[in-house]
């Protein structure tokens, strides 16, 4: 940088992104990448068996590469089992461009990899500087920041060079989008987000291709996407790769801050198993204060019973009452039996505790039950062969054969020896069908 030339803070990104190689990622940094690699696309697989993938197949041919990636984006994110940094799900959007794109371009293991960790890096950046000012605003952090993220993916598998890079994500700012209600009222429109922004990405990456100019100043710029969402013009710029330490994998298809109350209760579920509000005392759920908000704290009943996915009061009777928490299971949300069991049930924000820690307390007439979330590492944030292990126990129930899991979790394994995405990309799409023998 020239002396007393002013820092253009975009440019700056793209050079920081451009650098991140395979070759220069912490070991650590690849497990957690492969790790989340693995994830989504077990969760894509089961995808596909649900109605909302299966309604586009009208609209969108596999046979073209951006209808591909809104296809297996949308795949991904339907069982609401994504990764997650904070309330943002970047995976499903980064992942199928990473993954198409690079086909393309004839990309291999390690190219992927790095891709994924320069879309991760941009994705843990914006939303560090603009999260919360667009969740105050009332959009959805995926879409938008996603949206991004993904397009970095997609330009650097593509080996964009610096230029086309930026205009690859200044195309992709100028068509950001998406609101948070509809997640939170229950209806069907933050189903298609994560396709559609997947798309989107793609799309910027197509015209920044062919040449089509992009804004410089897309994020902190006159109007750009900082004055927009946090009425903030400045930043410290700087990537930080040790944050994707911080990309977990859910466990439950509930709202983030719902996570661990669901997983502390079906580990009680499994102790003591179903249980009715006639034979319970007193429920106390403990979390942190700083996780939860007004929307965590619903009890119903609901004019629409999908507004139950970020609800701590109805996930946890749920589970007691049937184990464990669905689609189909939250259509019972508005039960007689679930209204008095929630009746039973105090939500306590506790400042003590830390991120995705919990205490959920039964206390029966004869009888109390303890069961606390402390480590998190190997519940959200796993190794590989610790996800494996979950993922497989999980393909059944999902409609997925374990076998698949297997085989995908093989190919990962060895992704950086291999010279192309192509095997990869055939376990995802055919699973057994290619793969097994005899």
């Amino acid at each position: 940088m020239e002396e007393g030339k002013e820092v253009n803070i975009e440019e700056l990104l793209v050079s920081q992104l451009r650098l991140i190689s395979f070759d220069n990622l912490p070991k650590n940094i690849v497990g957690r990448l492969q790790t989340i690699l693995l994830h989504n696309l077990a969760v894509g697989m089961a995808g596909r068996n649900r109605k909302e993938y299966k309604i586009l197949l009208e609209a969108y041919s596999k046979e073209k590469t951006h209808d591909r990636i809104l296809l297996e984006a949308v795949a991904m994110s339907q069982p609401a089992l994504e990764d997650f940094y904070g309330a943002n799900h970047f995976g499903p959007l980064m992942i199928p461009n990473a993954l198409y794109h690079g086909l393309v371009h004839q990309a291999n293991g390690k190219a992927l990899i790095a891709s994924l960790a320069a879309g991760f890096a941009l994705g843990i950046f914006l939303s560090d500087e603009l999260g919360k000012a667009l969740a105050e605003k009332g959009f959805r952090g995926t879409p938008i920041l996603g949206t991004l993220a993904a397009a970095a993916s997609a330009a650097h598998i593509a080996g964009s060079c610096e230029q086309e890079f930026r205009h690859t994500l200044a195309h992709a700012s100028a068509n950001v989008f998406g609101n948070g209600i509809s997640l939170l009222a229950g209806t069907d429109e933050w189903r298609y987000q994560a396709g559609m922004g997947a798309y989107h990405a793609s799309f910027a990456y197509m015209l920044a291709r062919n040449g089509e100019v992009g804004y410089t100043g897309f994020l902190f710029g006159e109007k750009g996407m900082a004055e927009i969402f946090a009425e903030s013009s400045s930043s410290n710029s700087v990537l930080d790769l040790a944050s994707l330490e911080k990309i977990g994998v859910k466990r439950h298809p509930v709202h983030i801050f719902v996570l661990s109350p669901a997983e502390a209760t079906k580990q009680l579920f499994l102790q003591i198993g179903p249980q009715s509000a006639e034979g319970i005392k007193r429920i106390s759920v403990r979390v942190p204060a700083h996780q939860i908000s007004e929307i965590n704290l619903q009890k119903g009943p609901y004019e629409n019973t999908s507004q139950a996915i970020v609800s701590i009061y109805t996930n946890v009777a749920l589970i007691l009452l049937f184990g464990t928490t669905s689609d189909e299971i939250l259509k019972k949300a508005n039960n007689p039996e679930v209204l008095r069991l929630i009746e039973k049930i105090e939500v306590l924000p506790d400042k003590r505790l830390g991120q995705y820690q919990c205490d959920v307390v039964l206390e029966k007439f004869d009888k109390t039950y303890t069961v606390s979330i402390e480590n998190q590492l190997n519940l959200y944030f796993p190794s590989f062969e610790s996800e494996l292990t979950h993922l497989v126990e999980e393909a059944e129930s999902w409609g997925v054969h374990p076998k698949s899991v297997e085989l995908l979790a093989k190919e990962i394994r060895c992704l950086n020896e291999r010279d192309s995405l192509s095997t990869l990309i055939e376990i995802y799409e055919n699973g057994l069908l290619s793969r097994m023998k005899g």
